[in-house]
């Protein structure tokens, strides 16, 4: 049953970005956009960006980008990191700072 919450979960965040308005190094209005797990790529976070943007386009301030592996056994990961039931995965992130031209 843990399982497969943990199965609904992860599917409820693949193939979205999320994007949240904030400030930029210069101090004007910056995106911070999140496009974590499998299911998704760098492309998806730029994908967004050009969304909020539209025509004028954008800057892309900072990019990050980690992937963090797992293994699972009754809820516990054994000594070695692996996973003792064959359970085991990735968490991935990815985050982009973008900031929107002026429009010309």
């Amino acid at each position: 049953m843990k399982l497969a919450v943990l199965f609904v979960m992860i599917g409820g965040l693949a193939g979205c970005a999320t994007s949240n308005k904030t400030f930029g190094p210069n101090g004007k209005e910056a995106h911070s956009i999140s496009c974590n797990g499998a299911a998704n790529s760098m492309g998806t976070c730029l994908e967004k960006a050009g969304e909020i943007c539209g025509r004028s386009g954008y800057d892309v301030l900072v990019q990050n980008g980690s992937v963090t592996p797992f293994g699972m056994a009754n809820g516990y990961a054994n000594s070695s990191g692996a996973s003792a039931s064959g359970f085991g995965g990735a968490m991935v992130s990815r985050n982009i700072l973008v900031q929107c031209k002026a429009a010309s």
